[in-house]
């Protein structure tokens, strides 16, 4: 994998695609095979649903899902 990338789930309605995100951040289980993650790969994700803080920014947001990326960001102006 690339350093950067960012990945892109897509398919029609009903092919499961929340539920192979949901077992690959550890809200689901599965049956069957394994999930393997790199170490140096970070996971984030933003579930569809309103904002808990609604004076929150939408970086904000997507780096409340990196501890440490949230820290340096709020060292830095922007």
């Amino acid at each position: 994998m690339l350093i950067g990338a960012k990945i892109a789930i897509v398919g029609d309605n009903g092919v499961c695609k929340t539920t192979l995100i949901n077992i690959l951040i550890g809200l689901e289980g599965y049956k069957s095979g394994e999930v393997i993650i790199p170490k140096d790969c970070v996971v984030c994700y933003i579930p569809q649903v309103p904002c808990s803080n609604p004076k929150s920014t939408i970086l904000e947001k997507g780096l409340s899902g990196n501890n440490k990326l949230y820290n340096l960001s709020n060292k830095v102006k922007y």
